[in-house]
């Protein structure tokens, strides 16, 4: 592609947005802000992340699209704008680089595979043009460096792992990154991209607002189990895309009386930490012992369970519900796991990759380490004996089957369909594979 001229022939530096798609308590910005070039605010649609996905019409990238129209709309009160670009990454920085007097590119870590190789292809090409890369903290609290036990090693346990990040924080800055009122943006002068030209059509949705209060914080513990209950904060996109302050949502949570949410912000910065340490458990079992399970495959039993048709009630309408709006609750998400790699016998993968296609909220490292959770092949592994009963779950969890009947409207226990297999039998097979094919290490 190409880049055209630069927006104005004298320095500048760049704000590179990626997953922090706000301006407000964003440091990339916060940092560019108090040096003395103008800022030129820029987002990249990645070809290289676009091509793997299978809808032109996701949500995400519509989600995506429309909070950028809301930045260039902020950006405009200082006079500024986003400038959105459509190719690969790291071409479409090789000719900025190459071809713009820009001085310094300041951008956000991010841990993901993909982006570390990446970001270490337009550092090289930044040294070679003396464009310096700012780099900072800004989608977690800790760098997954930062917490480590006595002897220097990665975390495998999460409640340790958790006591720790607990007593870092002590010493970490929460405080707000503001910017200065006569913030020096750029106007690009160029109307932002459309979905069509970057090969995407508009889907008409309700996305849920970035917003957390003390009452859900408050009421998180007792609530956030009852799938029919507005329990969570639905925040997990808003987290992904970077929408909403890490900061301000662990500040939040610290003036709340019980630590329930705060310990699910812990969770989401321990997987991560676990992506970036033991990269290739982004692909395969945690675990060396359960790395060459002879998992199953059924075809037809594996579209059944994405369609939501399993039979079991409360895994179907978890399902349904994530073919529909891209969400599901979280415990559900566990039992439908479950059912799919306990009673099914299929491969974890299969899963993950299918959530991947459809959560708003995927986030690599949650995603797979939630997996392998309920597989039991991760780290932190629920044991292979653990297995969910979606029967006893709903009785427990939704027992006037309001969930359930919210996305299958027509729900009667009396015809509902028969489970696809039947789980007291799946469940003492399952006990028996995950004895007898262990890997000896």
């Amino acid at each position: 592609m190409q880049i055209g001229p630069p927006p104005i022939s004298t320095p500048f530096n760049i704000v590179w947005l990626r997953r922090n798609l706000r301006l407000i308590d964003n440091m990339p910005l916060y940092h560019a802000a108090c040096e003395d070039l103008p800022i030129l605010i820029l987002f990249v649609y990645d070809t290289d992340i676009l091509t793997r996905l299978d809808d032109s019409s996701d949500l995400r990238v519509n989600f995506i699209h429309l909070t950028l129209h809301k930045l260039n709309k902020e950006a405009s009160a200082h006079h500024g704008g986003v400038l959105t670009l459509h190719g690969t990454a790291i071409k479409v920085l090789e000719q900025i680089i190459t071809n713009w007097p820009v001085r310094k590119i300041f951008h956000a870590l991010d841990f993901e595979p993909y982006a570390l190789a990446r970001d270490a292809q337009v550092m090289k090409c930044a040294r070679m043009n003396n464009v310096a890369m700012n780099s900072s903290l800004d989608h977690i609290i800790m760098h997954p460096e930062r917490i480590t036990t006595l002897d220097g090693k990665p975390y495998k346990v999460y409640t340790p792992y958790s006591k720790q990040w607990i007593k870092e924080l002590k010493s970490v800055c929460l405080s707000d990154s503001q910017l200065p009122k006569s913030l020096n943006l750029i106007n690009p002068k160029r109307s932002l991209l459309t979905l069509r030209q970057i090969g995407f059509s508009f889907k008409e949705w309700s996305f849920p607002d970035a917003f957390i209060s003390q009452s859900i914080i408050g009421l998180y513990k007792d609530k956030r189990d009852f799938p029919s209950e507005e329990g969570t904060s639905h925040l997990g996109m808003h987290l992904r895309f970077g929408t909403i302050s890490i900061r301000y949502l662990v500040k939040q949570a610290l003036e709340s009386n019980d630590n329930t949410f705060l310990k699910q912000l812990i969770w989401r910065e321990f997987f991560i930490q676990v992506m970036f340490h033991f990269p290739n458990s982004m692909t395969q079992a945690f675990n060396p012992k359960y790395r060459n399970l002879p998992w199953r495959f059924d075809e037809e039993q594996f579209n059944r369970w994405k369609n939501g048709e399993t039979g079991i009630p409360l895994v179907d309408a978890g399902m349904r519900q994530l073919n529909q709006t891209g969400y599901m609750h979280n415990r559900v998400r566990m039992i439908v796991a479950s059912w799919l790699c306990k009673n099914l016998l299929f491969d974890w993968r299969l899963g993950e990759r299918y959530f991947a296609s459809k959560l708003l909220d995927f986030e690599l490292a949650s995603n797979v380490g939630s997996w392998q959770w309920v597989a039991g092949t991760g780290v932190d592994a629920a044991p292979y004996f653990r297995i969910f009963n979606p029967f006893t779950q709903a009785k427990k969890f939704d027992p006037n089957n309001l969930y359930i009947k919210k996305y299958i409207p027509n729900y009667s226990e009396n015809t509902y369909p028969q489970p696809m297999v039947d789980y007291k039998v799946s469940r003492t097979v399952c006990l028996d594979f995950f004895r007898n094919n262990v890997s000896i290490t």
